[in-house]
């Protein structure tokens, strides 16, 4: 069976991946338009997708679904912060910056391998490393970095093969999307950020 014909076929059984797509694709649109409902939407695709991954033994994407769920919480509280106070998108603006996130992307694989090495994990390395990735993009975005969707495409990408090895072809296709969204929302914020655009200028995307 093909890979379009898993898709389709899956679909009557298919519907909590589904679910957890439209809702992690809306989340990620929301993002790239620097929209404060990223958080609940992404909050919905998360709570689902962790109970997906629990089920399929991706003990590592399980495990980041609640740091997600976290750190989701805190970036909406920390993006209405930044909306009273006017701030926008920012930048990494030193080294000692970039090592930061670099270690805390190693600190991340190294934990998850450790915990998942002692489990029936099947790749315990790759899934470290994918959301370890995940994990820095994550911080990144609750600060307003526009480095996060540099992080997000790398571990995009990572998950499109991930899922496709464990056969959630649905997961397949919205990290696919995943991937072409964040390519999308790095220029627009960078677009944004040169052109000093404040962020959440419409109001209408306030939550």
């Amino acid at each position: 069976m093909t890979f379009f014909e898993s898709v389709y076929y899956g679909l009557p059984n298919s519907w909590d991946q589904i679910v957890s797509v439209v809702f992690g694709l809306a989340s990620v649109v929301f993002a790239a338009r620097e929209s404060i409902l990223t958080y609940p939407t992404g909050l919905v695709a998360v709570v689902i997708a962790a109970y997906i991954y629990f089920t399929t033994q991706l003990y590592a994407d399980f495990a980041i679904q609640i740091y997600y769920f976290v750190a989701s919480v805190y970036g909406w509280v920390f993006w209405k912060k930044l909306d009273r106070e006017d701030k926008g998108i920012t930048v990494i603006k030193s080294l000692n910056e970039w090592l930061l996130y670099i270690f805390v992307t190693g600190a991340s694989l190294a934990a998850f391998y450790f915990v998942l090495i002692y489990t029936d994990s099947t790749i315990p390395f790759y899934d470290s490393l994918v959301n370890a990735i995940f994990i820095t993009g994550m911080i990144l975005m609750a600060l307003k970095r526009i480095e996060s969707w540099l992080f997000w495409i790398l571990g995009d990408i990572g998950s499109v093969f991930i899922s496709e090895y464990k056969d959630l072809h649905y997961f397949t296709v919205q990290y696919m999307i995943f991937t072409l969204l964040a390519a999308w929302a790095w220029y627009n914020w960078h677009q944004k950020l040169n052109a000093n655009v404040p962020i959440n200028q419409n109001s209408v995307d306030r939550g």
